[in-house]
């Protein structure tokens, strides 16, 4: 268990990274199998983040943005 306040930092990011990782991973596989759209669910999660922003400015709603940016991307398509 990390102890000083920069490990525990770094460890909170290694688990957000690790996390939008397979949340972008699940998008795409949803994607190609022709359950989801990618774009709407971008949509989606830029209201959110818009949402976010103007009730509870900060952190949460940059993330939010972020992450529906990397949703706009364009992946190699999977095997799904």
């Amino acid at each position: 268990m990390p102890k000083k306040p920069s490990d525990i930092r770094d460890a909170i990011a290694q688990l957000n990274a690790a996390h939008t990782s397979m949340l972008l991973a699940l998008v795409k596989t949803l994607e190609e199998t022709g359950t989801i759209k990618a774009q709407h669910y971008e949509a989606n999660v830029r209201i959110v983040a818009a949402m976010t922003a103007k009730d509870h400015p900060g952190l949460a709603a940059e993330l939010l943005a972020l992450f529906a940016e990397q949703l706009s991307r364009d992946w190699p398509e999977g095997k799904a």
